[in-house]
Formats: C-alpha cells, structure tokens, sequence
C-alpha cells in the first residue's frame, strides 16, 4: 500500500517536547533582503547574523521553540532502526501558487547526532504505510547540532 502522501509538505507544527503546552509561539525576523531564493511556507530556515537567509527581503514569522516538534514526510522508507537518528531534510521547494514547502526528510542523509532533524516516532496518520515513501514521521531540532 503507498501513503495518502505523494509528495512532501515541508514541515507541520505537532506539541512539543514532553507534554508541554504547545503555544506555537512564533519570533519575528528579518530576512536578508540579499538572499534571492523564494522561502515557503513550513520549509525549514536558517540564521545567520540575526537574520534569516533565505526569503525575500521582508519579516519571517518562524517556529523558534527548540521543543517544538514537527510532522513530515519521508523522501524513503525509513526502517525501526532509523528512529532517534537525525537526518537532514532534501533541499526546500514548493508551489509559487499555493506558498507550501514540499520538502522532505532526508532518509538517505542520516547520522548519529549530525544532521538537523532528530527522528522521534511515526506520526498518528491512519493511513501510514510503515514500509513506504512520504510516511509522516515526526521530528525535532537536534539540539546538538545547533551548538556546534
């Protein structure tokens, strides 16, 4: 059976870390007016000297709650084992009609404790199929990596 999914849907505010409320308080930021690659709506984003560093020239409203948890989808069959290894996700995209990300997990692009995203358990989708592509899975920022 393949998922309901057949494409990515960037990523999904879910709760947060251990049952706290889940306010989804976003922070406003300015985006670097220099950086010319469109930024969609549920895409992860990046920070550089206080600003964000891909959009238009205008203010972000993003999800800074290093908690927050997410659901996405997978670009690959993500087996048991890959649980609570981190992973990147695929490289930002989406529609210019609708705004929405497409992006997707990066199965294929996995470490201990090195890439972005740390995967914690199958998201609660009746229709996930455990053993195909664009499963919701949900995730969370690896702390460890934004340190580094």
């Amino acid at each position: 059976m393949a998922n309901r999914n057949t494409q990515g849907f960037g990523l999904t505010a879910a709760g947060t870390l251990g049952s706290t409320p889940a306010t989804s308080g976003q922070g406003k930021y300015k985006i670097d007016a220099g950086y010319a690659t469109t930024i969609f709506n549920g895409g992860a984003v990046a920070s550089a000297a206080g600003y964000i560093v891909e959009g238009q020239g205008i203010d972000a409203f993003v999800f800074d709650n290093p908690q927050q948890q997410y659901v996405v989808a997978t670009d690959a069959v993500v087996a048991q084992a890959g649980y609570l290894e981190t992973y990147d996700m695929n490289t930002s995209a989406g529609s210019t009609t609708t705004g929405k990300s497409s992006a997707t997990l990066d199965i294929g692009d996995t470490s201990a404790d090195a890439a972005s995203w740390r995967l914690l358990r199958s998201a609660e989708d009746p229709e996930n199929d455990e053993n195909a592509a664009f499963r919701s899975v949900v995730v969370v920022a690896n702390l460890i990596e934004l340190q580094n």
